[in-house]
């Protein structure tokens, strides 16, 4: 086989040196590409691939997903998504109506640490809808509330407060909810050690939970766990309910402004709900042609978030004895300025988890304050979902 290269690897006419500028090596590319590519088919079909990398051993070669091979997705257009939680917060919208904006003054922050206001979390787990009156679960999210710095000046030259959440849902068994809940009281959800969404770079969105290149990434080495029992003796199984979808920065094409992530339910979900990707941001549809799963900030302004619609569920967690659990992460906080190192105020840790139960939730969150003046953390208080005491169980409905 002879090719014909015009213009040298590595050279200035690399692809990843063409995004936002112009280049006369953009002729030339193309043609290295074409070659590398029929290079890459021949050696496919002439000697054996092996992964060594992967805990399986040895695996025969299924695509050009296993070695980078593809760069584009065709699939997916989104040159960005709208909204998202960044350094800066997040929109207030319907699935995060919540706002917050009792700062306190500047020479009391320990009295505004201190205080009892932090947004309810399960108002923010499970949504209803402006209009359709749906009911959602957030089950991936993600929310900041930031004191906006003085108009004169720089956010990095005064101190910052700052309100956060982070979550993930999970899959359990009904009838292990109750123990779930009992051993979260016991545990620190601090340093994120429960199992968290994989995040996946080479398979393309419209492949997702069907194509080989799917199921190829459904792997404890690519970040998929499966069914897993968490650390910290956790006496049950969870099973991790998003995924997410990284498009980076760098491409090949130009084809996105900005690195964005979505979050999609994971492929055993969608294979036993019946769902299927509408072809539009991160829609899942059920069975009646209705979205069931969705990545909202592809088409608004808000936090991050993975949402399904509460009723779509319902026949698939009572045909498989399942509830749906989260693990909730969360602070009150000042950001020292300039990114002033060490706990230089005191702050309040939160900690907690919560239940699915019929058509509402229960749960709590610890919060716990650590101040660098005491020797220890301090347990402030715990807050609980009304109804259910901490010992009543969680009878069928």
């Amino acid at each position: 086989m002879s090719i014909s290269l015009h213009g040298l690897p590595g050279s200035e006419s690399r692809p990843d040196h063409l995004c936002g500028q112009r280049n006369d090596g953009q002729g030339r590319k193309k043609y290295q590409w074409i070659a590398y590519h029929e290079i890459m088919a021949f050696v496919a079909d002439h000697f054996r691939y092996r992964e060594l990398d992967r805990e399986v051993g040895d695996r025969a070669y299924e695509g050009p997903w296993q070695i980078r091979g593809r760069n584009i997705d065709p699939s997916c257009t989104l040159r960005a998504v709208r909204g998202g939680t960044s350094w800066d917060g997040h929109a207030v919208t319907w699935w995060g109506a919540a706002s917050y904006d009792t700062w306190g003054e500047s020479d009391q922050i320990r009295k505004w640490v201190l205080g009892d206001d932090l947004p309810k979390v399960d108002d923010l787990l499970r949504v209803e809808k402006q209009g359709d009156g749906s009911c959602w679960l957030n089950v991936q999210g993600h929310f900041n509330w930031k004191q906006t710095a003085p108009a004169d000046r720089e956010w990095t030259e005064v101190d910052t407060p700052e309100v956060w959440y982070i979550w993930t849902g999970y899959l359990i068994r009904k009838d292990e909810a109750q123990v779930f809940l009992h051993w979260a009281e016991e545990v620190d959800f601090w340093g994120r050690w429960m199992p968290e969404a994989a995040i996946v770079t080479k398979m393309f969105l419209g492949e997702h939970a069907w194509a080989p290149a799917s199921h190829y990434f459904q792997h404890p080495y690519h970040g998929d766990d499966g069914w897993v029992r968490p650390r910290n003796d956790c006496p049950v199984r969870v099973r991790t309910l998003a995924l997410k979808y990284l498009r980076e920065q760098g491409c090949f094409d130009c084809s996105i402004d900005d690195a964005y992530a979505l979050r999609v339910p994971v492929g055993e979900l969608n294979n036993e709900v019946g769902l299927c990707w509408s072809g539009t941001g991160a829609d899942f549809l059920d069975v009646a042609g209705q979205v069931a799963a969705q990545d909202p900030t592809v088409h608004a302004d808000g936090p991050s978030a993975l949402l399904l619609r509460e009723d779509a569920l319902q026949e698939f967690l009572a045909r498989k004895e399942y509830t749906i659990c989260w693990a909730v992460l969360g602070g009150k906080r000042v950001l020292g300025a300039g990114f002033d190192q060490g706990p230089s105020h005191p702050e309040v840790r939160v900690s907690g988890a919560y239940v699915l139960h019929g058509e509402s939730l229960v749960g709590f969150v610890n919060h716990v304050l650590h101040d660098p003046a005491a020797a220890s953390p301090q347990l402030l208080r715990v807050v609980r979902t009304d109804g259910i005491t901490p010992n009543e169980p969680l009878d069928d409905e």
